[in-house]
């Protein structure tokens, strides 16, 4: 029996080894990779590799146990490719491009240290205490790392806000929390199998961590980079009436020109367009509308437009409406309907039209 099992684990063990060697190639074979696939590639690589060493406790038996507390000392090791995927998803400084060529920053060296440092201590001395210490490292250095991606992530979510109109494809909020999220049942289950050694659990161990980097391939697929931001212009006046004489510029680019109807529009497009500088369009967004540029565009195309399609009475399908109100898709029309008027497009049109007439939409050719 203790054989069939054996032989089960170590298939499940080539099978993830597989699974990683695979996502290594599909993203090496991108036209253009961004950096965070890049990346991905030698992550995909380096579990690849190290998922192959566990085939030596079906060879050796579970019951070595310094085999197996040398696999948990370098198991750990992989916290380390955890903080450098969060690390590009979640940029330090947002909107400035990295001039590094190197994916990883030079102090990341210093960051490893400690790992080898107690794996080298533990297979000289094997001590106890020192496998303990290890374990308080890494609960402790998986703790600062979630919580400044955290930080970091909300920082860049605002930092999108301010800039672009429409965030769905560059917003990293998702795949941070369900990255952070699959780590933690991923790590569980390891604690679970270096602590229980039973070959049994090898398959939530490796299930779970296919299931966490199947998600972060399907997130990361239309994850768009952001565009590098210029310094902000400094302002030479005093900012007040003179300041914010652009404010009949922006009103005709949006109820004339009706530059919201952009899908693509940014912060900077729309500073030049009203012949003024993104910091004084943004600080008076800000101060004066009390709101930021992604909010203050759905708002002008939300009321401005999709009301009034809403409102019709040939009733365009909701799809037709989100586009020719300058939205790039029908989710990110839906939840911006939502926070603004606090019902569904659907809702809002049967509230203006009354009972419906006909229960399908009129299908409009775009």
């Amino acid at each position: 029996m203790e054989h069939i099992i054996c032989s089960i684990s170590a298939c499940v063990i080539g099978f993830t080894a597989s699974f990683f060697a695979f996502a290594a190639l599909h993203m090496a074979n991108r036209k253009q990779p961004t950096r965070l696939q890049k990346l991905s590639v030698w992550i995909f690589a380096i579990w690849s590799v190290d998922t192959l060493k566990d085939l030596l406790l079906p060879i050796y038996g579970y019951e070595e146990e310094g085999l197996s507390t040398a696999i948990f000392f370098i198991d750990g090791w992989l916290l380390l490719t955890f903080t450098a995927f969060l690390r590009e998803v979640c940029p330090p400084k947002p909107g400035k491009r990295r001039e590094n060529r190197y994916l990883l920053p030079a102090h990341f060296v210093y960051i490893a240290i400690p790992f080898v440092a107690l794996s080298v201590a533990q297979a000289i001395f094997q001590k106890d205490w020192i496998t303990t210490l290890y374990m308080w490292m890494l609960v402790v250095f998986g703790s600062i790392t979630i919580v400044a991606s955290l930080k970091r992530a909300h920082r860049y979510r605002e930092f999108l806000k301010q800039h672009y109109s429409d965030i769905t494809h560059r917003d990293i909020t998702r795949i941070t929390y369900s990255f952070i999220a699959g780590s933690f049942f991923y790590m569980l289950s390891w604690l679970i199998i270096s602590l229980v050694n039973n070959p049994l659990f090898d398959i939530l161990y490796y299930t779970t961590g296919i299931v966490l980097w199947l998600t972060v391939i399907r997130q990361s697929e239309n994850l768009e980079p952001t565009e590098e931001i210029p310094l902000p212009e400094p302002i030479t006046e005093p900012l007040g009436t003179k300041a914010y004489a652009f404010e009949d510029d922006l009103r005709k680019a949006m109820d004339e020109k009706e530059l919201y109807l952009d899908p693509n529009l940014t912060l900077q497009s729309l500073a030049i367009a009203i012949g003024t500088n993104r910091t004084y369009l943004s600080r008076y967004l800000s101060e004066v509308k009390g709101t930021n540029f992604c909010d203050y565009i759905n708002q002008q195309r939300i009321f401005q437009k999709s009301i009034p399609l809403l409102a019709d009475e040939n009733k365009y399908t909701l799809d037709y409406v989100a586009l020719k109100s300058g939205f790039n898709s029908l989710s990110t029309f839906q939840r911006a309907f939502c926070k603004y008027k606090g019902i569904t497009p659907g809702q809002f049109r049967d509230q203006s039209l009354g009972p419906c007439t006909s229960p399908t939409p009129k299908k409009t050719t775009l």
